[in-house]
């Protein structure tokens, strides 16, 4: 009777270290899902604040150049010659 239930109580204490084994992986997955997209955002964060700082102010100065470029439209000294057989759609 002493072996009987001794079987038992190995068979009950292997199912329990089984199953605790399975909780503890979910339990291990589940924390290192949360730490890893908690890193993740912190990175995104940080980076989206650091480029807007910078992209934006030199965002401005490139647009700003760029404007200086534009030509008046009264101003026709950069007259490109056409393609033999083509006409200007937007000539006056």
């Amino acid at each position: 009777m002493k072996s009987k239930s001794a079987t038992e109580l190995s068979k009950l204490i292997v199912g329990i270290f089984n199953n605790l084994k399975l909780v503890s992986f979910i339990v291990i997955m589940v924390i290192g899902l949360i730490f890893a997209i908690i890193t993740l955002a912190e990175i995104l964060n940080i980076s989206t604040e650091e480029s807007s700082t910078n992209t934006s102010s030199q965002q401005s100065q490139i647009t700003i150049s760029d404007l200086n470029k534009l030509n008046v439209s009264s101003d026709n000294s950069t007259v490109k010659p056409l393609p033999s057989g083509r006409i200007n759609p937007f000539s006056e």
